[in-house]
Order: C-alpha cells, then structure tokens, then sequence
C-alpha cells in the first residue's frame, strides 16, 4: 500500500485528525524502533526460555527463516530471548534444504539459551512455515508467530499473553488491518484500513498482520488449516490470508492486542524477497481471497456474522 493509498484510506475513516494522529505515530514507530534495537544490541544475551512455578498455558514461540537471512537474524532471535515475558520453547523452523552445518556460529550459540532448531522434510510451504509445523508438533500449546526480519521489543510477547488472557477464544494480534466491504463483497485491499486499532472487541473483519507478531489459542483452528495440497494451490505465498479464512470457518474472531509499537522495525536483510510488497502492489491479494472463498464456499456473510 503506498503513501498515496494509506493517506485516502486514513481521510475517508478518520479525517484530518486521523492522518495527524497516524503522522505522529509514525514518526514515534521509528524513535520506538531505534530505541528497540539499541536495547537489543547493547543488552547481553540472557536464557530466554521460562523455568518457575506451572502456569496455566504452555507458550511457543514459532518462526522460520532461510539461509539468507542467516547473516542477519541475530539480533531477531536475540530481541526473543530478550522478552520480559518468558515462553516456554522458541523453535526455529528450517526446510529440508537446510542442514544444521549451514547454521552460523552465532546461531549455533543461542542454543545454549534455549533455542531449537528443527529440519523438516516435508515439502516447503514458504510463509507458512512458521505456523503450521508448529500447530501440530504443539496442539495444546499457545502458539505465537513471529517474522526473521522484525525486532521486538522486550514486552512484545506480554502484551499478546494479555490479549489472550483477556479474549482466549481469538487469535491476537499486535498489527490488524480492517477488512473493508460494501454490500457485497470485500474492497481491494488496498482500500482497507490499515494499522487499525478503532476496533477494540474481537472480530472477524480483522486481519491479523503476521509481521507484528500473532497468537494463536490451542485447537482454536480446524485441521483444514494444515492441508499442504489446498495451501500450494490457493495461497502459498500468503498466510495472512489463509489464515483468515480458516479462522472464520472456525468462528475464531481476531481482537488487536494493545500496543503502542504496531510497525516494528526490521533487519536488513541482504535478500530480501519483500513478498508483502509483491502481494499488495500488484494486487496479488485480492486473487488469492477470491480463490479462497470461491474454494470454501464462502461469502461476505462469513465475516459479518
């Protein structure tokens, strides 16, 4: 969505005062951010894996990434260890690709602080990865997703267990997109509100944004989600999407989890693929939600309901 684009959409939901206030945000994302990262860099490394009393909920911490982004996922992983909030597990997802001789030394150096890392053999699922293996290695846990590009500030992870606390039945979601519609179907999606935080109650016209960090309850989806064959044929290089459609046919709502830091600041990375920008700039969303409501069966009612 380009600054064009954001500034239509902020005007016709919220006016002038919504476009000074989102102005004023942005400018505070990128103090918050710069901050944020210098924490990560100067704090040393510390166990990052929770060791007290039982607690009612099991926390995985879920994410994949690729040889690529190998040289510059240090301080991502770092920004997880560094959480006030402690999970339970924090699983690296690698494809068959990859062995463990590929792992930089850095890598190699958080495991002694909790982090594992796991190859799977199965056929690569891209995006979706940071997901869906560990739904069904974890069935009863919390599920929590997080990009190989983002870093988080230290109470990222407190302010979605509080979100989940509050509202177990909905996934949460730090970053949410409201999914505009007329009578009949759904705006392009350039034309939804981004960044929305006007909603506060659960919904299913909220999109849950992956890159801002999600949370998913234990079997909160229906085993449809993990089918490979439906996700390489509808929507392989969007989960954002997939998610979503899966998580109305499963009657989960999606609550934004309050925060004050909704566009976390990213890595450089070297390779940088930008696949949300290859969906939304030419317009490749749209397709892959029509192709899957056309799939399912689904209509506009759906997501009102």
């Amino acid at each position: 969505m380009n600054i064009k684009e954001r500034f239509i959409n902020t005007m016709e939901y919220g006016g002038f005062k919504e476009f000074i206030r989102k102005l004023f945000y942005l400018i505070f994302y990128k103090i918050q951010n710069k901050k944020t990262l210098n924490f990560v860099k100067k704090k040393t490394a510390e166990f990052g894996l929770y060791n007290g009393i039982c607690r009612n909920e099991n926390i995985v911490i879920s994410m994949t990434t690729f040889p690529p982004r190998f040289k510059k996922i240090g301080l991502v992983i770092k920004s997880i260890l560094l959480q006030r909030f402690k999970p339970d597990k924090i699983i690296v997802y690698l494809d068959g690709k990859t062995t463990y001789n590929d792992l930089t030394e850095e890598m190699k150096a958080f495991q002694e602080y909790g982090v594992e890392y796991r190859f799977h053999n199965e056929t690569l699922l891209k995006c979706h990865c940071k997901y869906f293996f560990a739904m069904k290695e974890f069935p009863n846990s919390v599920i929590v997703t997080t990009d190989d590009d983002v870093i988080l500030p230290p109470d990222w992870l407190k302010s979605l267990i509080d979100s989940y606390r509050k509202y177990p039945k909905a996934v949460s979601a730090r970053r949410v997109h409201f999914m505009r519609h007329d009578a009949k179907a759904f705006l392009p999606y350039n034309h939804w509100f981004d960044q929305y935080r006007t909603i506060k109650e659960p919904s299913h016209l909220l999109l849950a944004t992956g890159v801002g960090g999600v949370l998913y309850p234990p079997h909160c989806l229906k085993e449809g989600l993990l089918n490979q064959n439906d996700i390489k044929k509808l929507s392989l290089e969007c989960d954002d999407l997939w998610l979503k459609c899966w998580e109305v046919m499963s009657g989960v709502p999606v609550v934004w989890a309050y925060n004050n830091e909704v566009a976390l600041g990213e890595t450089e990375a070297e390779h940088e693929i930008a696949l949300s920008k290859l969906n939304v700039n030419e317009r490749k969303n749209d397709v892959v939600l029509k192709n899957i409501i056309d799939y399912y069966g689904l209509s506009l009612k759906n997501f009102l309901s």
